[in-house]
């Protein structure tokens, strides 16, 4: 009725009007009509609206970003949408968790980036309101869903407070993902509240993605040529084959046209308005004239509309040069001296400005590369160059192989070997003094990754500008030689390749100095003044089945003939928290101890020392590592466990079938196949006739990796051995 009479072409003024107890609701914008032009005077029984339907999600404010509903991880229990405890919105959600001890329950809303078309290098806005006041609050945005890899983080306190930050996306990642938390930290009960997301990607628009050659050889289709960054060099001979060659802008698909601009040696402006976007024009890949040799620069800008018009993308600017290395130029990337493993031109990240070949200043060699930061407060800034294990035929458990020399002269040169381009991740690292070095590393290839990263520091850690050079890289895949890292003789607990910290420089197999196996390991630090460097391997309790008040069986030999070789077993990775320490005089010694696990830890690192306590540099050498949980195997005794020994697996490493047989007849009913995060990822039953004869096990359909097989007869036997998948 008031929005009927509001909505009146006449109607009598000054009114007054009694509705006695009736309410309103949708009618308040013609009351108030009716009261500021009429004049009328209402008195009614006021404003009651229905209390408002919330959904049981958090919806993104921006449209343009979809995000899904989320899940619970953690011991997360549900999320409820509220109309009554809201930052100024028609409704929030409220994160629950009704148990205690599970701190780090958490509601997760995955932002898939290939389907929001979000890219590596976007600028990404995240904004949240959060309320803590009956339990600890805290958002986080992780990648892949990784715990402790979050890029923005925000804890909130008791009452209503709004976070807002802007990120860069990170690359080799899929998703990044939204983590709400109950009661972080907490081991109570608790609820998180969370109000107005919103998930802005400030780089939406026509976007260059990436440069590079193509390359016409008559007769032929065009043939993909290298990726350009600043700094490249092309060679007419080496990169296109003395054929012609054209430069092309890759780009997303909002772009519709891309305006060039060349100068240099020649000068050249076009728009190209169908991709692919040439330079040049693809009728001139074939006919046209190459570029002379010289220095160019090049300016891209996409638009979102043809012919250069509508919205611009971000202008990118590459200087490169023409030339054939040999006759005095250098290129500007670091290549790989083994011809097996082709390695790409590298980028750049966090600041890192350009690559230059030198000639000038190498150790040995025709080239090495100078990696440059021109600007301050940059401490980060590197050089990276990708290594693509699919391409290059490399498996989790190969051993690689990586040498480089450094040269710290103009700033502090760094080499890191990260996985999956993620910071903080390295298996392998050296940091360069002042004057030529050389550093050389085996390593095992983790899984669960797609490539191994080399990132080239221009002056590490220091916030001026700086220049790393570096020279004669080698990167192979090992064959026939002693691993860097030292292995579990007990296969029922693989342990990861260890880490340096303190200051620690490398870890070297070694067979000519062992205690009567085939391999050992040197820890080496060749810098005074860092008495407690060492290697670090961790053992991830939760990962290997191991539980507090289990009882593990540790045993290591150790040798102090070229420096203090200790072990510790600490927890957590907590400096002065180790359960059982050792330190080796010279010549070969044992030391065996068996432990009861903590409680509350995640961890037990096993810490092993270049020279204990002592500030010269020197050499630790450790052989025959065996970790082994006493209580695993106790468990499976109370119920007449085999012998390990007696089950065994034919070929392994397996590509498609393992053959799985016993020394003895033996009653087996289901075989169970666990990868090494403790997932089932087969189960499979053994027909009676098969459990003399042996049993093939399909292994086809599992991806490469390292395996545990699990066999249990039908009294509760158990046996268990290594399984390798390798193709």
């Amino acid at each position: 009725t008031l929005i009927g009479w509001a909505s009146l072409s006449s109607l009598q003024p000054n009114v007054s009007f009694s509705a006695g107890n009736s309410t309103y609701c949708a009618g308040e914008p013609g009351r108030q009509e009716l009261v500021d032009t009429y004049g009328w005077q209402i008195t009614d029984g006021g404003k009651e609206c229905p209390a408002e339907e919330c959904t049981n999600d958090l919806a993104n404010e921006d449209p343009a970003i979809i995000l899904p509903s989320g899940t619970f991880t953690a011991g997360g229990d549900f999320a409820l949408g509220t109309s009554t405890e809201t930052f100024g919105s028609p409704c929030a959600l409220a994160v629950i968790n009704e148990d205690a001890n599970q701190p780090w329950a958490r509601y997760q809303i995955a932002i898939d980036l290939a389907a929001q078309g979000i890219s590596s290098g976007d600028e990404l806005f995240i904004g949240i309101d959060g309320n803590g006041v009956e339990g600890t609050a805290r958002f986080e945005l992780v990648q892949d869903s990784r715990p402790n890899s979050w890029i923005a983080s925000k804890t909130f306190g008791d009452g209503w407070s709004r976070y807002e930050q802007t990120v860069t996306v990170p690359a080799n990642i899929t998703t990044l993902d939204i983590w709400l938390f109950s009661n972080f930290g907490d081991d109570t009960a608790g609820i998180g509240l969370y109000d107005n997301l919103s998930v802005v990607n400030l780089s939406a628009g026509p976007k260059l993605e990436s440069v590079n050659m193509v390359i016409g050889i008559p007769g032929e289709p065009i043939v993909e040529g290298k990726t350009l960054v600043d700094g490249s060099n092309i060679d007419p001979i080496k990169d296109a084959g003395g054929y012609n060659f054209d430069l092309r802008a890759n780009t997303n698909e909002l772009t519709q046209s891309v305006v060039f601009q060349l100068t240099g040696d020649v000068t050249w402006d076009t728009t190209d308005n169908a991709a692919p976007f040439y330079l040049f024009g693809e009728e001139t890949i074939f006919e046209g004239a190459n570029l002379p040799e010289g220095n160019y620069q090049l300016q891209i800008t996409p638009y979102d509309g043809v012919a250069g018009s509508g919205n611009a993308g971000s202008t990118e600017t590459l200087d490169f040069t023409v030339g054939i290395v040999g006759q005095g130029e250098c290129p500007n990337d670091l290549a790989n001296e083994e011809a097996e493993i082709v390695l790409p031109a590298g980028t750049f990240t966090a600041g890192g400005d350009r690559a230059i070949g030198t000639s000038t200043n190498t150790n040995g060699s025709l080239c090495a590369l100078e990696v440059i930061n021109d600007d301050d407060s940059q401490p980060w800034a590197r050089y990276q160059i990708a290594i693509d294990l699919e391409t290059h035929g490399i498996v989790a458990g190969d051993r690689l192989f990586v040498g480089v020399d450094g040269n710290g002269a103009r700033g502090t040169a760094r080499f890191e070997l990260v996985k999956d381009g993620r910071p903080n991740s390295w298996i392998a690292s050296k940091t360069f003094g002042d004057g030529w070095s050389r550093y050389e590393q085996t390593v095992t290839v983790p899984e669960n990754i797609t490539t191994l990263d080399i990132w080239l520091f221009s002056n590490f850690g220091n916030d001026t500008a700086g220049v790393g050079i570096y020279d004669n890289l080698t990167v192979r895949v090992a064959q026939g030689e002693c691993p860097d890292d030292l292995i579990n003789e007990d296969t029922g607990i693989i342990l990861p390749s260890g880490t340096f910290t303190a200051g620690g420089d490398r870890a070297v197999g070694t067979s000519s100095e062992t205690n009567g196996s085939d391999c050992a390991l040197e820890v080496v630090n060749d810098e005074s003044a860092q008495p407690w460097a060492r290697y670090q391997i961790a053992i991830d309790l939760e990962a290997q089945g191991i539980s507090a008040g289990d009882q593990l069986f540790v045993g290591i030999d150790g040798n102090s003939s070229r420096g203090t070789a200790r072990f510790e077993l600490v927890q957590d990775s907590r400096p002065n928290s180790w359960l059982v320490s050792k330190t080796f005089d010279a010549g070969w010694s044992r030391f065996e101890v068996t432990v009861t696990v903590p409680d509350n830890i995640e961890t037990l690192d096993i810490w092993l020392f270049s020279n204990f306590g002592d500030d010269a540099p020197g050499t630790g050498i450790y052989d025959n590592l065996t970790v082994a949980n006493l209580s695993a195997n106790n468990s499976a005794k109370s119920n007449g466990t085999k012998d390990l020994d007696g089950l065994s697996i034919y070929p392994n490493p397996a590509e498609s079938v393992a053959k799985i047989a016993f020394k003895t007849p033996t009653d087996i009913s289901i075989l169970y196949v666990y990868d090494m995060v403790g997932g089932l990822v087969a189960k499979t039953a053994v027909d009676e006739d098969r459990q003399t004869q042996g049993y093939n096990l399909d292994v086809h359909g599992l991806p490469v990796g390292t395996y545990i097989i699990l066999a249990t007869n039908e009294q509760g036997q158990q046996f268990r051995k290594q399984l390798v998948i390798k193709r």
